[in-house]
Order: C-alpha cells, then sequence, then structure tokens
C-alpha cells in the first residue's frame, strides 16, 4: 500500500510534535525519469526541513545484465538520504566473505535517471540480526539473519537519531554532554554529518562468498561518500581527535556567498583529513525533468596557497547533486576557507546546512567579543603548576559588582575549548570546600578558546550575573575547568584566608586548588593562589557606577 507522500508525512509528523526521522524500507523499481512520486517526497522535504527520510536503495545490484541504473524510488529522489548495503561482522558471514570493507553485491546501485549519485551512503546490511514474527512464541517476536538495503537503511537511521540528541543535549562543540546550547538539527544537518563522515570501502564482492566484482572509490555509483562512521563525523571527548563546525539551515539568497574561516593546525599525520560538505533541500521540479536541480549552490574550499577545492572528487563545481563534499590531507598548516555559492537560483533563497570536521579551529559566534572597560585587582600570574579548580576569598572594601575574572593557562585556541563552570558562596569559603550543596552555580559550561602562556584569558562578558559585594562583605569563588586540569597556581607559604593582594577597594584571600571530582567538588588542596584577576564595577553611594578603561590586560608578563 502506497499512501503518497502527504498522508505519509502527516502521519507522523503530527505539527512538528512527531517523529523527525523516517526511514522507508521499500521502494518501487528504478524510475528512468524524475518521477511524479519523487516531485512529492521532495516537496514534502523541502516544507519540512527538520524531517530525515532514510531510504533503502534497493536490492537489484545482481539482477539483469547490469547492476547499473537500479537504485529504487524514493531513494533516487533529490532530497531523501539513499542507503546502500555493506558486508559485516560476525559469525553470521560466510567463510569466504570479505567483511565490513567491502559491499555486497545485492545493492542497488546509480545513477538516477538525472545522473545524480546514489546510493547517498553505505551501512552494514548483510546477515543482520533483524525483529521478525514468531506464532510459536507468546510475545510472537523473534530474530533472524537477513540480508538486504532493508536491514542497512534502520543502521542508518538509528544513527541519525543519534546525531539529533547529541545536538540537543549540547554535545557540539565540545564533544561531551552541555558543552554548548542544544539545538534541533535540520534534516539537511544530519544527512550532511552522516555523509561527511563517510569512510572508503575497498570493493563490490558477490555474496555469499564470490569474488571481488569492482573496485570501488568515492563518489562513484557504489557507495559515493562511503559507509557511515560516527566516530568520524562529530568530536566525541577523550574518543577522538576531532573538531567540527556545523551550520544549521541557514539561508543564502541568490547570487551571495558565505565564507568561513577555518584556522589548521599542525596535526599529527593520522588526523589531518580536512573534509566539508553541504547539504540543501531543494524544491521539488517538475516530473520528467532532465537537469533537476532547482537551486544550485556550489562548495569550494580555499587553501592557505590560493588554490581552489571542488566536491565530489571533481575539478570544477558540481552542478547536478544537492550534496557535496571535499575532502583532503590538509598537509600543512594555516588558514583555509570554505565557500558557500548560491551561482544559480530559481528562487530568491534557499536553505543549507554545512558541516566541516578536521584539526582546526574557528571562530565560534558563541564566544563574546571582550570589553575592557573595568577595575581589576591581580594575584599573581608566575605559577608553572596546574589544577583543574581553584577556590579563593575576596573581601569588598567599598561595594562593587563582580563581573568577570580573567586567568592564566598555557593552552591557546589551537589546543582546543576549555569550559569552566563558576561558584560563589556568601561569607567565607574555608570549611564548604566539599560541600556543594552550600554553593550557588553563577556560569555553567563557559566556553573560552585561551589566550597562551604569559596572557590574560578572559571569562566573556556576560557568562556570569554580577556579583554584589558590599562594604566589608567576603566571598568565596570557585572557578573550575571540566575534564582538563590547566587552571595555573602558585603554591604560597600564607595560610589559607590570609590577604594575598589587595587594593583599595577589595582583597583576594589566599585559597587552594581542586581536583574535579564531584562536580568540581573533589579532593582539596589548601595554599595555592590562583593566577588571575577579578574584573568589577565600583558603586559609590551616588548610586552610578564608575567605569575607567583598563589598557594593562593585553599582555602579562609573568614572573621569574
Amino acid at each position: 500500500y502506497d499512501p503518497g507522500a502527504a498522508r505519509l508525512f502527516s502521519s507522523f509528523y503530527n505539527n512538528g510534535k512527531g517523529a523527525k526521522v523516517t526511514i522507508g524500507s521499500w521502494g518501487r523499481n528504478y524510475q528512468s525519469r524524475y518521477s511524479q512520486e519523487c516531485q512529492d517526497v521532495d516537496a514534502a522535504l523541502h516544507i519540512h526541513e527538520d524531517v530525515l527520510y532514510v531510504a533503502s536503495s534497493g536490492n537489484g545490484g545482481d539482477s539483469g545484465s547490469t547492476s547499473w541504473r537500479t537504485v529504487k524510488n524514493p531513494a533516487d529522489c533529490k532530497n531523501t538520504l539513499s542507503v546502500g548495503a555493506s558486508q559485516s561482522y560476525g559469525s553470521a558471514i560466510k567463510s569466504d566473505d570479505l567483511g565490513p570493507s567491502y559491499m555486497a553485491s545485492f545493492s542497488a546501485r546509480g545513477p538516477t535517471a538525472d545522473g545524480r549519485i546514489a546510493p547517498d551512503v553505505v551501512a552494514p546490511g548483510y546477515m543482520i540480526n533483524s525483529a521478525i514474527s514468531d506464532p510459536t512464541s507468546s510475545t510472537n517476536c523473534a530474530f533472524a539473519k537477513w540480508a538486504g538495503t532493508s536491514m542497512a537503511a534502520p543502521v542508518v537511521a538509528g544513527a541519525a537519531a543519534q546525531i539529533r540528541q547529541y545536538f540537543a543535549e549540547g554535545w557540539y562543540p565540545g564533544g561531551f554532554k552541555g558543552s554548548g546550547l542544544g539545538f534541533e538539527a535540520s534534516g539537511s544537518l544530519v544527512k550532511a554529518v552522516l555523509m561527511n563522515g563517510g569512510q572508503l570501502l575497498k570493493g563490490v564482492q558477490r555474496v555469499p562468498n564470490g569474488p571481488v566484482t569492482t573496485k570501488t572509490q568515492f563518489y562513484d555509483n557504489n557507495q559515493n561518500m562511503g559507509v557511515i562512521n560516527l566516530m568520524k563525523s562529530l568530536p566525541l571527548f577523550r574518543y577522538n581527535q576531532i573538531n567540527a563546525m556545523v551550520v544549521n539551515s541557514d539561508e543564502i539568497t541568490r547570487g551571495a556567498t558565505h565564507r568561513y574561516d577555518l584556522d589548521v593546525r599542525n596535526c599529527p599525520q593520522d588526523f589531518n583529513q580536512l573534509s566539508a560538505t553541504l547539504v540543501w533541500y531543494d524544491p521539488a521540479p517538475a516530473s520528467n525533468c532532465q537537469h533537476c536541480l532547482v537551486n544550485n549552490l556550489d562548495l569550494s574550499m580555499k587553501t592557505p596557497l590560493g588554490g581552489m577545492k571542488h566536491p565530489n572528487g571533481l575539478t570544477h563545481p558540481d552542478r547536478k547533486n544537492n550534496a557535496e563534499r571535499i575532502r583532503f590531507d590538509a598537509a600543512g598548516a594555516g588558514k583555509y576557507q570554505v565557500i558557500v555559492n548560491a551561482s544559480n537560483m530559481a528562487t530568491s533563497s534557499q536553505r543549507y546546512s554545512l558541516v566541516a570536521t578536521g584539526c582546526f579551529s574557528f571562530e565560534n559566534q558563541a564566544v563574546r567579543k571582550v570589553t575592557r572597560s573595568d577595575f581589576f585587582l591581580d594575584s599573581l600570574w608566575s605559577g608553572g603548576l596546574k589544577s583543574s579548580g581553584s577556590m579563593f576569598g575576596i573581601v569588598a572594601k567599598q561595594d562593587i559588582n563582580v563581573t568577570s575574572f580573567e586567568f592564566h593557562s598555557t593552552m591557546k585556541a589551537d589546543d582546543g575549548f576549555m569550559f569552566l563552570d563558576i561558584y560563589a558562596i556568601n561569607g567565607t569559603f574555608i570549611g564548604n570546600e566539599r560541600s556543594r550543596e552550600k554553593w550557588s552555580k553563577v556560569a555553567s559550561n563557559v566556553m573560552i578558546a585561551g589566550s597562551g602562556r604569559g596572557e590574560a584569558t578572559r571569562i566573556p562578558d556576560g557568562a556570569m550575573p554580577k556579583l554584589l559585594v558590599k562594604n566589608g562583605e567576603s566571598k568565596g569563588i570557585y572557578i573550575t575547568m571540566k575534564f582538563r586540569e590547566e587552571l595555573r597556581y602558585t603554591a604560597v607559604d600564607q595560610a589559607m584566608g590570609e590577604v594575598f593582594s589587595e587594593n583599595t577597594d577589595l582583597q583576594i584571600l589566599v585559597g587552594s586548588g581542586n581536583a574535579y571530582e564531584g562536580e568540581g567538588f573533589g579532593e582539596v588542596y589548601p595554599r595555592r593562589m590562583f593566577n588571575g584577576r577579578v574584573i568589577y564595577e565600583k558603586i559609590p553611594h551616588g548610586g552610578n557606577l564608575l567605569v575607567k578603561e583598563d589598557s594593562s590586560v593585553g599582555t602579562l608578563q609573568p614572573q621569574a
């Protein structure tokens, strides 16, 4: 039964409250033209841009006199994600099957009727443990080893659901939960992430136990972008060594160009691959079209020496596909620029998603620009030791608002982002070093690129609320860094709670270093002095803030 695209989408979408990833492990035979069915599906996805439609490519790769042009519908549509089948691991595969580095020969292949590459990606679909009906079971459920792209498509759909969860829970950009602000990923972004991480397969083997019939390469009509691999797709703290930059459903107008700068570092050879993928949900064209792109966007990348890279293995722009990838080994450090150009569009604007992965840093809009209009008091900047947390006290000698802090760390932007939590407690911190419940968290997961040795790294203005400390009052401050020990400190002779530095407005008291366990309230190491600066506003009796320009923050010279 074919319900049609409109009825299908209304059944699961539920006005945006329902499913956002759907699978079609079924298909109509190869279409020799861009069909009315594709027109309906592409139109529905162009409207429902938060949905990803995962479509099995079909099992006709072994049929007839040729394996080409066997991809089924709707896997041949522009905006679906077409999935082919690779082999897998396990005892169910035959003795001479070559395993997960090879495609299964039954997997259907492109190109589509209008010349687009198909399938989009590949996933294990050979001898996959699959659910079946079993009347002899009390639950009517059982499992069996099955083969087909109908098994591969759910593998991809499950990975797509994990990617949506990754972005929703704020795993981007730091690679751990809560490292950034969560957001709802568009279908085009999820599709781009899956395609960007695809890995090369070696060939097509006739299964079971048959010969290798074809060698494969990227952007062919066997595997296209390759077998999905989430470990190569997004940062995962402690488990991989890639950074990512994502653009989620941004809008570009006709004739415009969007540019994204990546600062590629000198990285180990195993981690110097630079990859960028552009995907957009193109409007539906007329059925029977020969050239079916309505809005053509072009992806390119400018290298530090001025050379230009083009997508999908081409030496020129791609005029057929609405999914484009550039991948190469970035042999040297330098500035690379990812370029999206709205070169030929029938409509006035088009939304697109973009993902880039590699060993790079980039300008992150979540890191606010720092202003320098405030008073300050330093502790010291000479520390050669480091910890994950610094706790200290402050005493106000007149009414002040603490607005921010600066700290010393040898980490630079090239080393990745740091993520800080900041806590405060009224009165003394001494005796409460491990009493998490007595502290108020005033800033969470503050993402900062370090300025490096000898420089002040500032917590961005607005990352924490102003902390009012009235004349004569004391307050404990605790700054802790998640997953890293990069806060510099100095071991001092004074006891905890003694005045270490002061001016006419403020005193900074000797504190401790703290291990991160227990949300940062771990082991306490007394008489360690935070290396940094307290930034504050003065509140005179008249109530108007006094502000002066701080011009000395730019470069701090550590003491010998």
